[in-house]
């Protein structure tokens, strides 16, 4: 995949978890247990579909619930429906917290998974946006990004016990965050 092509797919992704949802269609084809949200974005203008579950918070502090973890992922699939499965599926990781930028060095943003007991190390993680403000308080935001191909994400998503380390943050996946993963394989198959 080319690094244009990685850069549009993680920006479109990023902008997807954020932006209202302006198309849905692209349903899951069997029920889930989790309290993800999910929304499939159609670009006319580009004539494709980005489809991924919102920001779903993995850690949070008791105290300030704004400072928090998060993972999300999706897809792009061209036109409005999809016809076969996407190749990648981007995997993202979204930080917000007071203590500073923890992600700013490329060693900090290394990605290992530890699926059913396996570490499986990835690499680093692209910083796709990175920016402070403030609410009271300042805090740091980061947004990370990894394309995984598709059967590596199926793999992750269909584990029984998943832990996603990024530098030195560790984030045990809880069932309903795995089941949000399973959902996202399921709008990615074709009928």
């Amino acid at each position: 995949m080319s690094v244009k092509y990685r850069l549009i797919l993680a920006v479109a992704l990023v902008f997807a978890c954020v932006a209202p949802v302006a198309a849905q269609g692209t349903g899951a084809k069997s029920k889930f247990k989790h309290d993800g949200k999910f929304q499939a974005t159609y670009d006319r203008a580009q004539d494709r579909t980005v489809v991924a579950f919102q920001p779903y918070i993995v850690t949070y502090n008791f105290h300030d619930t704004r400072e928090s973890v998060a993972i999300t992922a999706g897809f792009i699939h061209p036109g409005q429906a999809l016809t076969s499965r996407p190749q990648f599926i981007e995997f993202g990781v979204l930080s917000q917290s007071r203590g500073g930028w923890e992600f700013e060095q490329e060693k900090d943003r290394e990605l290992s998974l530890v699926i059913d007991g396996e570490t499986v190390n990835l690499g680093p993680m692209k910083l796709i946006t990175a920016r402070r403000f403030t609410l009271g308080a300042l805090y740091y935001r980061e947004d990370l990004g990894f394309t995984m191909p598709y059967e590596g994400f199926a793999r992750v998503a269909s584990a029984k016990k998943v832990s996603v380390k990024v530098g030195r943050t560790e984030l045990k996946l809880k069932n309903e965050h795995l089941e949000a993963m399973r959902d996202l394989i399921s709008r990615a198959g074709t009928n």
